[in-house]
């Protein structure tokens, strides 16, 4: 395949504009690379990783902008994407993104629901409870398999998570090998296109994170190179149906990819010759309408019970309204840092397509832009509950399919243009080094603990619901790792907006934990208020005045103990003890 040379965008102003986009996202980087603030959080990574590496990633991405070195390295990059040509380089590509991903964990855990989920698995709980509104594929991979490995064979949920991401991410590499070889172009294009298409802030979603936008990541990179086939040859039809159906199984947001799998189907069929237009080409688009009429009921529940926070929370309210909330600047702002973190060089997409370059690939370019086109009217009216900067994973398959579109972008732009094929191996490098970056991060706790209380710290100021369920995770967090300073300074200021019994009674166990066990008695004391009710609140409160010596206080809460237990044998005994003590500590009369 060419380029159709009639209408074409000049090979010098693209080229010159996509260079240019390229170094502004380097320099942007750059520019927020020291401490003033957290308006560029999506950028701003070379400030919260290990100098050496990441300021090394740093400059080799912006080396590479310098036309002589870039086309120094052109020989290895021709041979390494001519070896994915192969089977066996393709699987060498998915073995190194596997193992990448398998030894660099999430241990900062911040991501959306990361402890909810893994805690949900570790401890065996009901996540019909937890999270009900998710569907069966997610269930069975995040709980079942999880809890039937560590059942059955003792193997940590965490690794189990760990496992499976890794493997996942071997699976993505090997669809965006698959795309970036339909376009048929040179060793240099291909893995340009391969990597442009894998780098973004998505993949740390396969280090451990237990939840179905990972997988739903992967099915919208295989609805697009199954969906191409499929415009080739209407005999690809049972990968796309399959791909579509399991992402109907599994989160109620893969109906988004349904309009590139209708599209294939049609352009599929319109360009198959008479006698392959059979009854039996349309049983792959049966199946799928079978699973859409099983599972749409429940996602259309789903959607209209669970999607309003999404959408419609109170601070929504508070800004006037959806359209105004959308508008907002400050939200506007956080959406394009989600986007730059996921999409590393979104602005060259929009540069590229922008361009107008024709190119015989349309039904290539159609597929990829349709998985990510349905994304766009609703990204300006996501208003995820605990703030844009720990809910990304909402804007994760959205910015996974736009680097998939950029990358696609980019090999129709280089493919037969040698003289430009140097800006192939800028753009990879302008991709990698931030996604590394960023995997280096969420392994780094330290920093990535840094990361957050940076971004609280501001500026700029946050909603006060959004900074106390930040200040929350980060107590809980701090607590995990033993952090008792950070956890009950963290605890403290999360009750300054949701005084809830749960968060003053983390921050009375973590008060305990430093040391500060009068304080925790009266924290403890403050829930026993507000949850009267609550026998483990009662027992905290006795156990906390038992260790001060604070004997009449630690009577009244093991009588409440006694009243809302009466048959437990521990309470008995704490009133025998305390029968036993007390009279010792009474003043004489």
């Amino acid at each position: 395949m060419t380029s159709s040379a009639s209408g074409a965008a000049p090979a010098s102003r693209l080229a010159l504009g996509l260079w240019v986009s390229l170094a502004a996202l380097a320099a942007l980087r750059l520019a927020f690379a020291w401490e003033h603030s957290m308006w560029a959080w999506g950028v701003s990574l070379l400030r919260f990783v290990e100098p050496i590496s990441g300021w090394l990633l740093w400059l080799l991405s912006a080396l590479a902008l310098v036309p002589p070195l870039a086309r120094l390295a052109l020989p290895w990059a021709r041979r390494a994407g001519e070896a994915l040509a192969g089977l066996p380089g393709a699987l060498v590509l998915a073995a190194i993104v596997a193992l990448a991903l398998l030894l660099q964990p999430d241990r900062l855990h911040l991501v959306g629901d990361f402890l909810l989920r893994s805690g949900t698995a570790e401890r065996a709980l009901h996540p019909d409870k937890l999270y009900p509104q998710a569907l069966p594929l997610d269930v069975l991979l995040h709980y079942d398999l999880p809890r039937a490995l560590a059942d059955g064979w003792r193997i940590p949920v965490d690794a189990t998570a760990r496992g499976l991401g890794a493997l996942e991410g071997g699976v993505l590499a090997l669809l965006a090998v698959s795309i970036a070889r339909a376009l048929q172009a040179d060793g240099v294009t291909t893995l340009a296109v391969t990597l442009v298409a894998l780098a973004g802030g998505f993949l740390s979603l396969f280090t451990g994170y237990g939840k179905a936008v990972a997988e739903l990541t992967v099915l919208g990179f295989a609805v697009a190179a199954a969906g191409f086939r499929v415009t080739r040859d209407l005999r690809a039809g049972w990968s796309l149906a399959l791909s579509l159906a399991l992402g109907l199984f599994l989160h109620r947001s893969a109906l988004a990819l349904l309009p590139a799998g209708a599209f294939a189907w049609w352009r599929g069929w319109r360009a198959a010759p008479a006698e392959a237009r059979r009854p039996a080409a349309l049983l792959p688009i049966a199946l799928v309408l079978g699973v859409l009429a099983i599972t749409l009921p429940r996602i259309i529940a789903t959607m209209l019970r669970w999607d309003p926070v999404h959408f419609a929370p109170p601070e929504v309210a508070r800004q006037g309204g959806m359209l105004a909330a959308a508008v907002a600047p400050l939200h506007l702002l956080d959406l394009l840092d989600v986007l730059l973190l996921m999409s590393p060089l979104l602005p060259a997409a929009l540069w590229l397509a922008a361009a107008g370059e024709r190119t015989e690939s349309r039904d290539l370019c159609w597929t990829t832009l349709l998985v990510t086109l349905p994304w766009w009217p609703l990204l300006p009216l996501i208003h995820p509950p605990q703030g844009t900067f720990r809910d990304w994973d909402d804007f994760a398959p959205a910015g996974a399919t736009l680097s998939l579109w950029t990358a696609v972008l980019l090999g129709v732009a280089l493919r037969n243009r040698p003289r430009w094929q140097w800006l192939g191996v800028a753009a990879a490098l302008g991709a990698v080094a931030p996604t590394e970056q960023w995997l280096a991060h969420q392994q780094d706790l330290d920093r990535g603990l840094a990361r957050v209380e940076a971004y609280l710290a501001g500026p700029p100021s946050r909603p006060a619901a959004e900074l106390g369920l930040t200040w929350d995770w980060l107590g809980i967090r701090a607590a995990q790792l033993g952090r008792w300073e950070l956890a009950a300074q963290s605890l403290s200021r999360a009750a300054e907006t949701t005084p809830s019994p749960r968060v003053l009674s983390e921050w009375g166990l973590a008060e305990r934990e430093r040391g500060n066990e009068r304080h925790a008695q009266e924290l403890f004391r403050r829930v026993t208020v507000l949850t009267p009710e609550e026998p483990n609140a009662w027992y905290r409160l006795a156990a906390s005045s038992w260790r001060l010596g604070d004997y009449d206080e630690c009577l009244r809460a093991t009588l409440e103990l006694q009243r809302l237990r009466p048959e437990d044998e521990t309470v008995t005994h704490m009133l025998d003890d305390l029968e036993r003590v007390k009279p010792l500590h009474e003043p004489p009369r």
